[in-house]
């Protein structure tokens, strides 16, 4: 484990927020760990950078549970490798003793967890993990973002009801199971509303000759092009596209523009008409939880995963909150898997007694440097 970054976030280490809220009750003098799982260096940092970021907002806005009791932070970093993860819930449960975990890893880790989870009697809420197998291993993780089911169905159910687009030309990742059930969803769904997959392109590690691909898939004539992989491989096929003079339509999944914001900010114009399935629309209404934590936001600076991980925090702390002992894992667990309209940053969260999380979905699109949405689906 000393290959893991190891960081103890105490509130009372953090200059506290001017106006932050205080606990109904005098602080009891007691700690309460909660575990944090996230990515903060490699390939995938930016979620963990924006997940932690957006849980410090949140503790900072409500340090202590409602017994007075005091929130500490046990932050493990797994580099996005799941063999990491699985060791960083073994240091949390069973060094650290923490009461709850928040994973801000991907889909890959979340199962990695989940098939151990049970060993260590250890609640973990993942914040971005939509794979439906998340919570398939085990009744101990759960989901706070819809699963790749939903999304990708949403998608396929978008496209042929509101684009009227009959022809679709698939990208995928076979070694990232975020984008490759996605893609083997979307592909179901169409075909089973008539449409038409007229190529289902599996990407490798191997050096693409981004013409000659995209020369092959346009004999096949597709209106559109979707595209649920990196951000970095739809950015050089968009370039390509431009170099090319063809427009099909673009479609890509949720979590895209973040990636391209903080990778890719330069090229977003290559990208502007783009549709995106997302988990927070365009032109949000804060809720009351959120008007409070955009207080101590720079707004060009939010994205899904500091907003995920302000919410997963809010939630795991509801859950605690319901408990008579804050400590007792099982009282937690229980209580994430019957959240009831948790109010969220901008629309309700519920989770059931099978992990799922159950909220409203979004279609955006990419409009130069602004997002519209497009449709809600409750």
């Amino acid at each position: 484990m000393n290959s893991l970054l190891r960081i103890a976030v105490s509130i009372s280490m953090l200059l506290c927020i001017p106006g932050c809220d205080r606990p109904g009750t005098p602080p009891s003098g007691l700690k309460i760990k909660i575990g944090v799982i996230a990515p903060n260096s490699g390939p995938d940092s930016v979620l963990g950078k924006g997940g932690v970021k957006g849980i410090n907002i949140a503790m900072a806005l409500d340090p202590y549970l409602e017994n007075g009791d005091e929130i500490e932070l046990i932050v493990e970093n797994d580099h996005s490798d799941p063999d990491k993860t699985v060791s960083a819930l073994e240091s949390l449960a069973n060094n650290h003793e923490v009461s709850a975990i928040l994973l801000l890893s991907g889909s890959n880790s979340a199962i990695e967890v989940a098939k151990i989870a049970d060993r260590y009697k250890t609640p973990v809420l993942a914040t971005i993990a939509t794979n439906p197998e998340v919570t398939s291993h085990s009744k101990l993780v759960s989901q706070l973002v819809f699963n790749n089911t939903v999304q990708a169905t949403v998608a396929a159910m978008f496209v042929r009801d509101e684009l009227f687009v009959r022809r679709v030309a698939l990208f995928s990742n076979p070694q990232n199971l975020y984008s490759s059930h996605l893609a083997r969803v979307f592909a179901d769904k169409f075909k089973a509303v008539g449409g038409r997959i007229t190529d289902f392109i599996e990407l490798s590690d191997e050096p693409v000759n981004h013409s000659k691909l995209l020369e092959r898939v346009r004999t096949n004539d597709p209106e559109l092009l979707y595209m649920p992989t990196g951000a970095g491989f739809i950015v050089a096929i968009a370039k390509e596209l431009n170099n090319l003079d063809w427009s099909p339509k673009m479609m890509a999944a949720e979590g895209f523009l973040s990636t391209v914001i903080s990778h890719y900010d330069s090229d977003r114009h290559l990208v502007s008409g783009m549709f995106t399935t997302a988990l927070y629309p365009s032109d949000m209404r804060l809720s009351s939880y959120g008007k409070r934590l955009s207080k101590y936001v720079d707004k060009t600076d939010v994205n899904i995963y500091m907003s995920t991980g302000m919410e997963g925090y809010g939630l795991l702390l509801n859950a605690m909150n319901r408990c008579n002992t804050p400590v007792d894992r099982k009282c937690i667990n229980k209580n994430i898997r019957s959240t009831d309209n948790f109010t969220g940053i901008a629309d309700k969260i519920s989770v059931g007694s099978d992990g799922k999380a159950h909220r409203a979905l979004f279609v955006n699109r990419i409009d130069g440097h602004k997002i519209k949405t497009v449709v809600k689906v409750n």
